[in-house]
């Protein structure tokens, strides 16, 4: 499968990009497997474990193992990577993100943004709305400044109706 993506994409795919390909593929028990073994081989402050735990937990998400899924966020956050405090407006895709991903530096409002929307999702609203307005305090990314500032609006009145 991994030489057929590389063909189609006409260049050779880190072991980043194919985890996210197989995860994209709907492929969920071999990505499973794929970060399993990644971050059973990889030293712990090898550069790109942060990436493994992300995508993992994202994976994670998307089957609904949201205990799993936090779980492998938080490590992501742990990782001794630096993080964007700050992060820049997402670009579009182009030919060079693949061969500048070993020198990215994580959106931290990102994964807690993921890390939020699973306590959303499971009616844990005051875990959520910190880290809502963490992330929307972090990011200036508009798409994840209007995202993060719903779900704050929403939590707020849900936790305090008397404010309409």
């Amino acid at each position: 499968m991994k030489e057929q993506l590389q063909y189609e994409v006409g260049h050779q795919l880190n072991p980043l990009i194919f985890g996210h390909f197989l995860s994209a593929l709907s492929c969920h028990k071999e990505a499973n497997n794929y970060y399993e073994f990644w971050l059973d081989i990889l030293k712990s402050d090898h550069r790109h474990r942060y990436a493994i735990h992300y995508y993992y937990g994202i994976l994670l998400k998307s089957a609904g193992k949201h205990g799993d899924a936090v779980n492998q966020l938080q490590q992501a956050l742990a990782c001794n990577k630096p993080m964007a405090e700050v992060a820049k407006a997402h670009e579009p895709w182009s030919e060079e993100m693949q061969e500048s991903i070993e020198n990215t530096v994580v959106d931290k409002s990102i994964i807690l943004g993921s890390i939020a929307d699973m306590h959303y999702a499971q009616n844990n609203q005051k875990e959520a709305l910190q880290l809502y307005d963490l992330g929307l305090a972090l990011t200036v990314d508009q798409r994840y400044r209007r995202h993060f500032q719903k779900r704050i609006d929403i939590l707020k009145h849900l936790l305090n109706p008397s404010t309409i």
